[in-house]
């Protein structure tokens, strides 16, 4: 959704104030929906309207700077006979009419469909928002908040309450900084309250920031049978995949084996004419793979000789089954929408998959349009998904200094 003049409905701030102003930044509000907030948050129907009404009023004060105020009056004759004058939601589109007479460019953006209905019978064009994704188009798995002891408690409580104000979706984390004790909490989201993580045991595997260990929590939970990883460069997505995989399946005995995946070439096609057999066609797309194992080449061999570490390119995934395996499907920003539906649709019982990738390095589209993409932000709130964005390069400051090379 662009970024355009706006003009903001108050049922869309009553339920989306934050993600509404970490989207855009020309907003236009009317004093009728400022006076419509004030009578709510006094005389709503429910404790929770009154809070959401609160909560609208305050975001909009902590963003003035990204709000134009329309407090023009209209005599309402632009409005039919049949729309009853006394109505609020009438009042405010007849004052709409009014500005987009004026400015061709301005649109008003509402869920209410009847609200939206009678605006496009007066020409004035209304879309709806849509809340998938984060403010730039990509579900990241988390939200970061900070405030004092008594901000905490109250989101807690509310939480527990029901009143989800921030509008977490079931495996998202919160990732909570208290101003009071300068201290750093992560906790995930289970669709009622917010949980402490579950992480491994720190010989295993121990995660180094928060957002590691908030990919440890769900590589760990076997009840989240697809993780999606994202992650810049060196954010250690392919080594934690590949060492949680392997700790489930080596170390506790959960699953059979791991299969790792990888596509070739990126463009679906199979391996080609090179000389070889199929290991020696595809070794060095494993060298990732090998390279998060802590015995190197020797321990990817013992595991290949056990038949516990099987690897394979999704051309060759059609019409099996995997069951009792976990799936760790490594540089999935290369696979287009068909490939990674074909990958998923592999799963048997008892059996999980593990995407690791990074769609800015896409070797076929690097947008937010990619398949990996669009794969959180459509599973986002779905019990059995888990999803996290890890934005830091743990390799080196040479390593730093590359991702950010050519990077406008």
């Amino acid at each position: 959704m662009p970024d355009k003049p706006y003009y903001i409905d108050s049922n869309i701030l009553m339920e989306y104030s934050k993600e509404i102003f970490e989207r855009f930044s020309d907003i236009n509000l009317s004093g009728y929906v400022l006076g419509e907030l004030d009578n709510l948050k006094k005389n709503g129907k429910t404790e929770e309207v009154k809070f959401q009404a609160r909560r609208a009023t305050r975001d909009i004060n902590n963003n003035s700077d990204k709000i134009t105020y329309i407090i023009d009056e209209t005599d309402y004759n632009n409005l039919p006979s049949c729309f009853d004058k006394e109505v609020m939601d009438n009042k405010i589109i007849s004052l709409l009419k009014v500005q987009y007479d004026r400015d061709n460019e301005f649109y008003a953006l509402s869920n209410d469909m009847l609200f939206g209905a009678k605006c496009r019978a007066l020409g004035v064009p209304c879309e709806r928002f849509d809340n998938k994704g984060s403010p730039d188009g990509i579900y990241k798995g988390y939200k970061e908040l900070s405030g004092g002891t008594y901000f905490i408690n109250e989101l807690f409580d509310n939480i527990e309450n029901g009143i989800n104000e921030y509008n977490f979706v079931i495996n998202e984390f919160l990732i909570l900084y208290n101003t009071d004790t300068g201290k750093l909490s992560e906790h995930r989201f289970d669709g009622n309250r917010f949980v402490d993580l579950k992480l491994p045991n720190s010989k295993v595997i121990k995660g180094i920031n928060s957002l590691q260990r908030c990919a440890l929590d769900l590589l760990n939970n076997k009840d989240i049978s697809i993780v999606a990883v994202n992650g810049e460069v060196g954010s250690g997505k392919s080594y934690s995949c590949v060492r949680m995989a392997l700790h489930h399946t080596v170390d506790k005995g959960l699953y059979n084996k791991v299969l790792a995946v990888r596509e070739a070439i990126g463009e679906g096609k199979e391996v080609g004419f090179l000389k070889g057999t199929f290991e020696d066609k595809t070794k060095m797309f494993f060298k990732p793979i090998e390279q998060s194992l802590s015995g190197g080449e020797f321990e990817l061999q013992a595991l290949v000789q056990r038949g516990i570490l099987e690897s394979i390119i999704p051309f060759y995934m059609k019409g099996t089954t995997y069951s009792d395996t976990i799936i760790v499907c490594d540089e999935s920003e290369d696979l287009s929408k068909k490939q990674l539906k074909l990958v998923g649709t592999r799963l048997g019982d008892n059996s999980r998959i593990f995407f690791a990738g990074d769609y800015k390095q896409s070797s076929i589209d690097s947008s937010e349009r990619n398949a990996m993409v669009a794969m959180c932000n459509e599973l986002k709130g779905t019990k059995e998904f888990g999803c996290i964005y890890l934005d830091e390069d743990i390799r080196s400051d040479a390593s730093k200094i590359f991702a950010n090379l050519f990077v406008k």
